[in-house]
């Protein structure tokens, strides 16, 4: 089972249009068929949101527009390692820091 980095790549990789929609939801239902099963909160809490996301967005509550919106902020929420998957960096040339913007 996907732990939460790797749904929020995955998910990252349909915002940023390197799949589909459709390829999204083929690898995230089976995916995450029995996420409750795997002991990882995050992982379930974050597979919840996009099923009712997912799920609004079929029913017609949602446009696509606002199904992307809504599944980026679930994408660039943090880890629990404070890691963020779409979020722009600065090279900050006084030093080998890299910030990101907020």
């Amino acid at each position: 089972m996907p732990h939460a980095l790797q749904i929020r790549s995955c998910l990252a990789n349909w915002i940023e249009g390197r799949i589909s929609l459709s390829e999204f939801e083929d690898w995230f239902v089976p995916a995450t068929w029995d996420i409750h099963k795997a002991n990882d909160a995050e992982a379930e809490d974050l597979a919840d949101e996009i099923e009712l996301s997912l799920s609004e967005y079929s029913g017609g509550f949602l446009t696509i527009e606002q199904l992307k919106e809504s599944l980026k902020e679930l994408a660039n929420t943090a880890s629990p390692l404070g890691l963020h998957l779409i979020v722009p960096f600065v090279i900050v040339r006084t030093g080998s820091i890299s910030v990101p913007q907020q």
